[in-house]
């Protein structure tokens, strides 16, 4: 058998519950262009990209500038995610026995997110377990710099 490592976390959904944050950062983007989002409508779109969504949420209601709307979202998430979101204490507790195993044990941890690097940071901060990881990658940020750097 061979041996682990790395062990890899995901952010939102597995450190922190964000989910109602983004629900709500999108109810009130699309608010403010005469529309609406039900909980139910907003499920269908979890797991597609922030881009992704903001189009297919313009095209919903109509509205031709989906940058705006997520720009909007982000706005609104980022005032939301100031106040800190829930820890998922089962996965922080893990995170915490982990940490204190790893050398001794010959592994690394890391994050890796679809997030924004500055909000997975922000994350991690509020959650005061930063330090812990050897690695934070952003599939939005370090992986757009990867595929540049490939051309």
């Amino acid at each position: 058998m061979e041996e682990i490592k790395a062990v890899i976390f995901d952010c939102d959904g597995t450190l922190i519950d964000s989910e109602q944050a983004h629900f709500e950062s999108w109810r009130l983007s699309l608010n403010n262009h005469g529309g609406d989002l039900t909980l139910e409508e907003y499920f269908l779109h979890v797991g597609k990209s922030a881009e992704t969504n903001a189009k297919l949420f313009a095209e919903k209601i109509g509205y031709p500038f989906f940058e705006e709307i997520l720009k909007e979202k982000r706005k609104h998430y980022h005032i939301l995610q100031k106040n800190g979101f829930a820890p998922i204490q089962a996965t922080i507790d893990f995170i915490l026995c982990l940490s204190k195993q790893k050398q001794l044990l010959g592994f690394k941890m890391g994050v890796a997110s679809a997030a924004k690097k500055a909000d997975i940071m922000t994350n991690l901060n509020y959650l005061q377990v930063e330090s812990l990881f050897e690695i934070v990658l952003s599939g939005q940020d370090d992986l757009m710099i990867t595929a540049i750097l490939k051309v």
